[in-house]
């Protein structure tokens, strides 16, 4: 059912592939990775080889992590790699280049494969909210585990840009689910972001993704009330929304 001739039914056999998860099933797939023409199928089969220690689609996931709407992905399929090369040629970006959506890219993946080296730097480029890689430096924080980033998070969600926001939620979800970490209130401005209508609907997702990570009991409070919101109808976020209030059966009242 791989083969590109069929391709009405050959990504539902690799879809099924990828969820039986084995190393026998990356083995059947990693023949294929070279055929697929879809970037985003491309770099999710990148990933799930890298999880089963082949590294073939190192050189995809460099090529395209640039891309805005592959980047996610990409970093993922980056992290999944482990590529020993990888560090070096991303700190060579980072050093090298003057693009800002190559650096970002670069800072996000060196946060997910553990750079601590560069915690300094991450620091004082996400202290300064109008440098266009804070974002970035914060997201890649939260990923290294590290304490400092939490004020910067905090003080994050006040912000009117978009970006920074969503960082501070995705930064926050790691860094509230360390040990030594008790910041209620950042626990409570992750709820009010989730309900609230007149935040930007990507850093409420990333409030509802940090919330669910730490299974924080605020969250389904933020559901009951996100779920009310009429401009977010027919989009992903309702329907996930609508999804776990019906998985963790939480019980709505009326307004």
């Amino acid at each position: 059912m791989l083969v590109p001739s069929q391709q009405d039914i050959r990504w539902t056999a690799v879809e099924a592939l990828i969820k039986i998860a084995t190393d026998d099933a990356a083995k059947a797939l990693q023949p294929h990775l070279r055929e697929e023409m879809d970037l985003s199928r491309k770099l999710e089969l990148a990933e799930f080889l890298g999880r089963h220690g082949i590294r073939d689609g190192y050189a995809y996931a460099i090529e395209h992590m640039s891309e805005p709407s592959l980047r996610e992905q990409a970093v993922s399929a980056l992290a999944a790699i482990r590529e020993p090369r990888a560090v070096g040629e991303l700190r060579k970006i980072l050093e090298t280049s003057n693009d800002v959506d190559w650096n970002s890219a670069a800072m996000r993946s060196l946060g997910r494969l553990g750079a601590v080296e560069l915690v300094p730097q991450f620091l004082e480029i996400a202290r300064n909210a109008k440098d266009p890689l804070a974002p970035s430096a914060l997201i890649a924080l939260g990923d290294l585990r590290e304490v400092k980033a939490l004020e910067i998070a905090r003080a994050g969600f006040a912000s009117r840009d978009t970006e920074i926001v969503t960082a501070s939620a995705r930064a926050a979800g790691n860094l509230l689910a360390l040990a030594t970490v008790k910041a209620d209130d950042v626990r409570d401005q992750l709820a009010s972001l989730l309900a609230d209508p007149g935040s930007p609907e990507e850093a409420r997702a990333a409030a509802l993704e940090s919330l669910l990570a730490l299974n924080d009991p605020r969250l389904d409070g933020a559901l009951a009330q996100a779920v009310r919101d009429a401009r977010l109808e027919g989009g992903d976020l309702l329907r996930k929304i609508e999804k776990l209030l019906r998985e963790r059966k939480v019980r709505l009242t009326l307004p």
